[in-house]
């Protein structure tokens, strides 16, 4: 995802925790998620590691909920929020 010229954008690090026996299906509906992407998946097959960027603060929030509302997600933990503030500087 692109942001605006003079819009924010806004990327979470999220950590996933899935019901056993779903990491497959849970990591292919995350994939499948606007602004969406999964990094890692950890050795047990229980935690999936993704990043979610959107333009607005309202925008992290919805999809976190779509995320934690998944069939199979036990959990969504917030690990990081970073914000992307627009240059004050034109790009060359």
């Amino acid at each position: 995802m692109r942001p605006l010229p003079d819009s924010q954008m806004h990327v979470s690090g999220l950590l996933v925790a899935v019901q056993p026996g779903h990491l497959d299906a849970v990591e292919r509906r995350l994939a499948a998620q606007p602004g969406v992407d999964v990094h890692v998946r950890d050795l047990d097959g229980s935690r999936l590691v993704v990043t979610l960027e959107t333009l607005t603060l309202d925008g992290q929030q919805a999809a976190f909920a779509t995320l934690a509302s998944m069939p199979g997600v036990m959990a969504v933990d917030l690990v990081c929020h970073y914000v992307d503030e627009p240059s004050a500087e034109p790009a060359a």
